[in-house]
């Protein structure tokens, strides 16, 4: 979350109760009112703020941003660059700013190839490749990169369409999958056959980075797998958060419904007549992908974890608890990590914590809390233990679990074994 300065532009400016156009409005905010505005983790279109005593969200775009911020220049070769309601190609037109003007920067790191900028028509999203001369919110300049962050060129160019239902395979199938694995989209080891893991790492790059989800390497898609440097359309040639992954700080794999959840409808039965799917009962591997992703700074992501438990027998048949016990330490194997075994309480979770470890805590359903049904259980990511207990909850539809007190969880008959893992 950033805050900013600015003013209302446009008209009167509904104050609302949720990020909603329909939720209730208790107070409109006048034009041209100064106020303080936060941007708000996950939702592109709308800031929070506070007026008239009220707290609430406004939309973006009618918000000029005054005097925070940094500033970049538009550079498109010839005429205007829109400025978008949220970052994506498709989303409405907000307004044009004219080639070689000056406008603010927000943000130049949380949306793969866009740029979240601000000017006197309001705030909205622009491409990064036809901006320039970045400075930061706060001071300082992007340029020059840190060298760990300049994409090298991939060592063998893909020029060839390539997809599962065609069976690819050959060398451009291999350096597919090295390149994938480069950029941090983790597919395993090159097999130059396009097999399903490889299928889900395109899906996740082609989702991360704005392109047609559809599993196959084409013109657009290699493009971008084919970019590096400083100057391909998304500043470092891929999504920067993927290769800095950091528990709590990343896009985390939510497996339940959602617009980035391309896997939540992938099979995962626990026996031959199951029907569960990632989205239903994948929560365990789904938070395991988590903290392998942290330790190892790449996207292994909920459908590779499944697969391997899945493939080793590793899957509970009965369909009651998701993995047997024997997959917390074969799967730290399989990809490099440490296991430490289980504590139980919340102190002991901590002090792991301390020593730069990461738990993986199961918890099962209570009126106290919201990270699952109450008549269920499910696994969550613990990241940070202070006076609040920081999660990240696989579930997506109960993601908007609020961070719950360290009393809470100590005096919790609710919280079971915590598993412990370390690079």
């Amino acid at each position: 979350m950033a805050t900013f300065y600015g003013k209302v532009v446009g008209g009167g400016l509904n104050l609302r109760t949720s990020t909603s156009t329909s939720a209730s409005s208790p107070i409109q905010i006048p034009k041209d009112t100064e106020l303080s505005v936060s941007t708000i983790d996950g939702n592109q279109a709308w800031f929070s703020t506070s007026y008239g005593g009220y707290s609430g969200y406004v939309v973006a775009q009618y918000i000029a941003i005054t005097n925070d911020g940094g500033t970049t220049q538009v550079t498109t070769a010839s005429g205007s660059l829109n400025i978008r309601k949220t970052a994506s190609t498709s989303a409405s037109v907000l307004y044009t700013a004219a080639q070689n003007s000056i406008i603010r920067l927000l943000d130049y790191t949380s949306v793969s190839g866009w740029h979240r900028v601000s000017s006197a028509k309001g705030t909205g999203w622009a491409q990064s490749q036809f901006l320039t001369n970045l400075t930061l919110p706060g001071g300082g300049t992007v340029d020059p990169q840190p060298t760990d962050d300049v994409i090298p060129a991939p060592a063998v160019t893909l020029t060839l369409t390539m997809s599962r239902t065609t069976n690819s395979t050959g060398s451009q199938v291999t350096a597919l999958q090295n390149r994938l694995n480069q950029l941090g989209y983790y597919c395993g080891t090159a097999t130059g056959s396009f097999n399903t893991p490889t299928f889900w790492a395109v899906e996740y790059f082609q989702q991360r980075n704005n392109l047609t989800v559809d599993g196959i390497v084409g013109t657009n898609t290699r493009a971008k797998l084919n970019a590096y440097g400083a100057s391909c359309s998304t500043k470092w040639g891929v999504d920067y958060e993927i290769r800095h992954w950091t528990a709590g700080n990343k896009p985390q794999h939510w497996m339940m419904n959602g617009t980035a959840q391309i896997w939540r409808n992938e099979p995962f039965p626990a026996n031959s007549s199951g029907t569960q799917t990632i989205g239903d009962s994948g929560n365990c591997p789904t938070s395991f992908a988590m903290i392998a992703s942290t330790f190892k700074g790449m996207a292994i992501t909920p459908p590779i974890v499944c697969n391997y438990v899945l493939n080793n027998g590793l899957r509970d048949t009965t369909g009651t608890t998701g993995v047997v016990s024997a997959f917390f330490s074969s799967a730290a194997n399989e990809y490099n990590l440490h296991y430490y075994g289980t504590v139980n309480g919340i102190a002991n979770i901590k002090t792991k914590l301390n020593q730069g470890y990461l738990a993986m805590v199961r918890v099962v359903g209570n009126s106290a809390h919201s990270y699952c049904s109450a008549s269920g259980a499910t696994y969550l990511v613990v990241y940070q233990v202070g006076d609040t207990v920081k999660v990240l909850n696989p579930n997506y539809n109960t993601q908007s679990q609020l961070d719950m007190s360290y009393s809470t969880w100590a005096n919790a008959s609710w919280v079971k074994e915590a598993h412990i893992y370390g690079a």
